[in-house]
């Protein structure tokens, strides 16, 4: 199975440099003017984060399609940290010990991070079991930068760590799906490659 990973297209707050997980913001004009420049890969079927600006992405890179909604593919909840730029919080003690710990410890009031990763592994997971169930040969999942890093870390082989997975708004990842049942998770990401 070929799984392309994609992230949404720029939205006002990533334009600014904020950091953008709960806030329920649409594509930017100029989002909304790269996607449609880009050319995504066929594929038989489409998964969004149900967050407007994955829905307005998947609709512009994707017009015939109608994507399933995962709630599982959310981004994070930054908590205090929600809509801010790096310059509003650098002198934020408890930002700084949040990006010393390399996102391994929760954000202010936000999500932990192992809740987020239960949630996008098992999200992403599900779907592709009903995929090979069904047989599909070609999915997309369009979701955010967080979510795609997180998978990515998780199953990639072989592994990269998170911020390896860094991806422009509207690119992505293409991937071959290895079915592993012996492992601890039942899948890996396999012949991995930035998509241009």
């Amino acid at each position: 199975m070929q799984v392309y990973l994609l992230r949404h297209g720029k939205t006002q707050g990533n334009l600014e440099g904020r950091y953008v997980g709960r806030t329920d913001e649409p594509l930017s004009p100029q989002g909304e003017q790269e996607l449609l420049r880009r050319d995504y890969p066929p594929v038989e079927r489409l998964y969004a984060s149900p967050m407007r600006r994955c829905l307005q992405s998947a609709q512009l890179a994707y017009p015939q399609m109608h994507p399933i909604l995962l709630e599982g593919l959310r981004e994070t909840d930054f908590g205090r940290f929600e809509y801010q730029t790096y310059d509003q919080l650098r002198d934020c003690p408890a930002y700084r010990a949040w990006i010393d710990s390399g996102g391994k410890q929760a954000p202010l009031g936000g999500e932990p991070p192992e809740l987020f990763r239960r949630r996008c592994l098992g999200a992403f997971l599900a779907a592709l079991e009903c995929c090979k169930a069904e047989r599909i040969a070609r999915v997309a999942f369009l979701t955010h930068g967080g979510v795609l890093m997180t998978l990515l870390e998780a199953l990639s082989d072989p592994s990269q760590p998170f911020y390896h997975w860094q991806v422009e708004n509207g690119g992505g990842w293409s991937a071959q799906v290895d079915w592993r049942l012996e492992d601890p998770l039942p899948v890996r990401l396999i012949d991995y490659r930035k998509l241009e």
